[in-house]
This record gives C-alpha cells, structure tokens and sequence, in this order.
C-alpha cells in the first residue's frame, strides 16, 4: 500500500511556514529521498532525528541543510550567507518562534 505524501511546496507553506524559503526547501530535500515529494516515513524520521536523535544525528542533519553543494564542507560563502540570514530572521523572529 503506498504510503501518503506532501508535495514539497505544501510541505513548506504547512509545515515551515516561518523558516526562510531558501532554508525551507534545503530542509525538504535532505528529509526526502523523491525531491518532489516526502513520504511519511521519511517525514517521521525527520522528526525523530530532530527530537529523538542523539548530539551527532542532529547536527549531521543541521550540517546537510548548509552544504548547499553537496561538498561534504562549508565555504566561506556558505557560512556568510548562514550568518546573513540568522541575522537578518533573528530581527524578526517573535518569542514563538525563539522558543
């Protein structure tokens, strides 16, 4: 029996309303194996890895939503932009959002 899916711009506007678009679609495609879609075992891990997950899990998966070339390693460029874009959100993130 196939399992339901969300496309990946439902999934953005529904589930990471508030995250940056850029930031929301790298997120996407680590957590899917499709690209065009996320299945709910692949969501479920997803979340299991962020709550559950130990110290190193959670930042292998932080890490593959920042090497945006698949580099195995950040660049400067990289890293800039990850701090340009914290820095700018980070003005106007509410408390909700913060905690």
């Amino acid at each position: 029996r196939p399992q339901p899916t969300i496309d990946k711009m439902t999934f953005i506007r529904e589930v990471l309303p508030t995250v940056p678009r850029q930031l929301a679609e790298r997120f996407f495609l680590v957590a899917s194996d499709n690209k065009k879609y996320i299945n709910y075992k692949e969501f479920l891990c997803t979340i299991v890895i962020l709550l559950k997950g130990t110290p190193d899990e959670k930042s292998k998966f932080v890490f593959k939503i920042y090497d945006i070339k698949n580099a195995n390693g950040l660049s400067k460029s990289e890293i800039y932009g990850i701090l340009r874009e914290d820095m700018i959100m980070g003005n106007n993130r509410s408390e909700y959002q913060l905690q």
